[in-house]
């Protein structure tokens, strides 16, 4: 894996998506920027959580469970008529809702959640473009499971299996520290922990996890990324790459760079545009 230097943003939150949609946000002075313009956000004041998500959506939840998403080009706001909601997750140009009782994957596609104990709640839900499995993150560190298992996605080594129900993930008594944030590219999925551990699984044919080994063969379960234990303060994952912030500021990236996504020029000789 290899370091992307970079310089710090002046601004305590920022994201750039796809080169089309650039988003900075000053929490110190609850604003935000959008390509360097102010936008018309309603009731930004009581922002909750706020998600850059692809393809450059702006998604952010209020704390009377309104949720509202900013489509590139439109710096105007709009609320959601779905009540109590939680998070609001885009990948591709699909937008699922997760509230406090449902998921709700489309207009007619509503998914129950489970019973969890009365002290948690479910926080963010994840999924790619092909929507074919779901992850739930709750507030205590747990993970839900939905769906089919393609590359072994879910970090379950049955890639057959498919779970018709939101199960607590059986395979996690290996996990450091509590898991505070998840993200998935297109089949492939990274937890973070509390610790600065980061686990992946699924697909890794461009060493896009950032687990070593033959670029053919799958991560078949949630493995360390050894390289960095113990190190990583965020993480994001596009389609095929992953970028690692560290705590002491250093910025290190993975997998496919056929656009530049991992922040620098270089070729691997031996498997063009992809690198670790």
């Amino acid at each position: 894996m290899r370091e992307v230097k970079s310089q710090q943003s002046s601004h305590p939150f920022s994201s750039t998506n796809n080169n089309v949609l650039t988003i900075e946000y000053n929490s110190n002075e609850n604003q935000f920027l959008i390509n360097n313009k102010n936008p018309r956000f309603k009731n930004i004041n009581n922002l909750t959580s706020i998600y850059c998500d692809m393809p450059s959506n702006l998604n952010y939840v209020t704390k009377d469970g309104t949720g509202y998403i900013v489509k590139p080009g439109n710096l105007n706001s709009e609320p959601l008529s779905h009540k109590n909601v939680l998070h609001v997750y885009t990948y591709t140009y699909d937008t699922v809702i997760l509230t406090k009782d449902k998921l709700k994957v489309n207009e007619n596609t509503e998914i129950d959640l489970p019973i969890i104990d009365s002290n948690d709640q479910f926080i963010k839900v994840l999924c790619s473009g092909i929507q074919t499995f779901y992850f739930l993150l709750t507030l205590n560190g747990k993970i839900f499971i939905y769906g089919e298992n393609p590359d072994c996605v879910l970090g379950i080594s049955n890639s057959d299996i498919k779970f018709n129900n939101f199960t607590l993930h059986p395979n996690l008594e290996h996990v450091s520290s509590k898991i505070i944030d998840l993200k998935c590219g297109y089949l492939f999925s990274i937890l973070r922990c509390e610790n600065g551990d980061c686990y992946g699984s699924g697909y890794n044919c461009y060493l896009n996890i950032g687990v070593d080994g033959r670029r053919s063969v799958d991560v078949k379960e949630f493995t360390l990324i050894e390289q960095l234990k113990g190190r990583v303060k965020q993480h994001g994952c596009g389609s095929f790459h992953t970028v690692y912030l560290t705590f002491d500021g250093e910025v290190y990236g993975c997998g496919l760079n056929t656009s530049g996504q991992l922040g620098k020029t270089y070729e691997d000789k031996l498997y063009d545009y992809t690198d670790c």
